[in-house]
């Protein structure tokens, strides 16, 4: 049985080798981490053999990654932010190469809301976010559905 774990990752790993630019996978690599350093955190990808380490992204001073999601197939993070000072869950979308150098950082402005959660579709690479709202009107949480193309943000639920 062993051996034909060994076998297959093999074949995976030729196959990625073949299809990706020189010294890249094709998505970027599949791990995303944070690590604190001082005041401040970074996020690093990496391969599952612990080669191919990038820095992607680092925090404002005393920022905090809560949160980490890789989008199936790679390319995208979204990640949320909360701040000593008080910025409570500030989602952000990280696009990235395939090398895993940061082509682009997006801030979803929600205001009035708090990103709890995100979670990406393990097949269609939508984005779920789950946050709560304070309005005047009262306070609810509501889901968010942000689509993998345009990165449009939908309503998907409320509860009141």
């Amino acid at each position: 049985m062993a051996k034909i774990k060994h076998t297959s990752a093999v074949l995976v790993a030729s196959v990625g080798i073949m299809a990706a630019p020189a010294g890249a996978a094709v998505g970027g690599p599949p791990i995303a981490y944070a690590q604190l350093s001082g005041s401040t955190q970074s996020i690093y990808l990496l391969n599952a053999d612990g080669s191919g380490k990038v820095k992607l992204y680092t925090t404002g001073n005393k920022v905090n990654v809560g949160q980490i999601d890789i989008r199936p197939g790679g390319n995208q993070l979204a990640i949320i932010e909360s701040s000593v000072a008080g910025g409570q869950g500030v989602l952000k979308l990280i696009n990235y190469s395939d090398a895993g150098a940061s082509q682009s950082v997006t801030t979803i402005a929600e205001p009035g809301c708090t990103a709890l959660g995100v979670d990406y579709h393990p097949s269609d690479g939508s984005l779920l976010v789950s946050r709560y709202c304070n309005s005047a009107e009262g306070c609810c949480q509501t889901n968010a559905h942000i689509s993998p193309i345009g990165g449009r943000v939908a309503l998907m639920a409320e509860l009141s």
